[in-house]
């Protein structure tokens, strides 16, 4: 049979053209099957956003390496561009509470206040690379390792696959 295009054809080292609808069925294809845990897991490590509304999100894992706080006092740092949350009491002065932000058990901390304060200005929403905890129990946010976050830069994109 003779190929209706010569787009239709398909060369192959040290053999004749054949044509594609011949040689899609030659192809082995090699799986390899993907492992999976008892336990449901979606991410490793802290997470946090902030939005342009100021609310800050912290991750399930973040929330209860806090210790479970109901406040946090926000903290910033001008000359290392970072944001601290310690774990406080809710009745103490400057306290932001955290309140329960999905199914999942992510947290929200409403920090518009403070984030007018302290001058911090957010196009859309951004998640920290590197939340950690330092030895006094403050998450540390830092600024500088930031990558835009949500569904919005996604849009018409792969998730996961480069």
């Amino acid at each position: 049979m003779q190929p209706l295009y010569k787009y239709d054809t398909i060369r192959f080292r040290g053999q004749p053209n054949k044509t594609a609808e011949n040689e899609r069925y030659a192809m082995k294809r090699i799986w390899e099957e993907g492992l999976r845990d008892d336990r449901r897991v979606a991410r490793v490590g802290h997470y946090a956003t902030i939005n342009s509304r100021g609310e800050i999100m912290i991750g399930r894992f973040t929330y209860e390496a806090l210790g479970r706080a109901d406040a946090v006092q926000l903290l910033f740092d001008r000359v290392n561009m970072s944001i601290g949350l310690k774990r406080t009491h809710s009745r103490t002065d400057n306290a932001y509470s955290l309140k329960p932000a999905g199914r999942h058990g992510a947290q929200r901390i409403r920090a518009a206040q403070a984030a007018n304060q302290f001058g911090l200005r957010v196009n859309g929403t951004i998640r920290f690379l590197n939340p950690e905890i330092d030895e006094d129990g403050v998450l540390i946010l830092d600024l500088r390792q930031t990558q835009p976050a949500g569904r919005r830069q996604m849009r018409g994109k792969a998730r996961g696959v480069d």
